[in-house]
């Protein structure tokens, strides 16, 4: 049992592949920022009841932006926005003005300036707390996934 937890393990190391580049990482997150603003996106908030420091309960709010196959998740607090988490699988949206869903694994190795050898790039800082997840199946981009806030 013990072979087979280790040698999946290895597997599934293998088929992912880590950059980081905090400027390329802020380059993604304002292309997802602009593209959240895209008229074309139906939202939808609900209130979210925390409590913040000195036992101050506040309502903040979450919102979900939608089209077609495509995601963005929201969190608000009364003086600050920010994109949670967002799945991208439509092919309408861009990063970088090339990077886009259905398009060849090679378009991101010439940014990255690196050989990708998986078929999960992630794209993050030091800390793992802000990431872009590029999805290949075949060396075809089918899904961009951005998360914040993991670690």
């Amino acid at each position: 049992l013990h072979r087979v937890d280790r040698r999946q393990r290895q597997m599934c190391i293998r088929d992912r592949q880590y950059i980081e580049n905090d400027s390329l990482l802020m380059l993604l997150k304002s292309d997802l920022y602009r593209m959240a603003f895209n008229p074309i996106f139906e939202g939808e908030e609900k209130p979210e009841i925390n409590t913040h420091t000195r036992n101050k309960t506040v309502a903040d709010t979450s919102k979900t932006l939608i089209f077609d196959k495509t995601k963005i998740h929201f969190y608000r607090e009364s003086n600050w926005e920010i994109i949670v988490s967002a799945k991208i699988k439509n092919s309408r949206f861009k990063f970088l003005d090339t990077i886009h869903i259905g398009e060849k694994k090679g378009i991101l190795e010439n940014i990255v300036k690196t050989e990708l050898k998986a078929n999960s790039i992630t794209i993050g800082n030091l800390k793992h707390t802000t990431l872009f997840i590029f999805k290949f199946e075949n060396d075809i981009l089918n899904e961009i996934v951005y998360k914040y806030g993991e670690d």
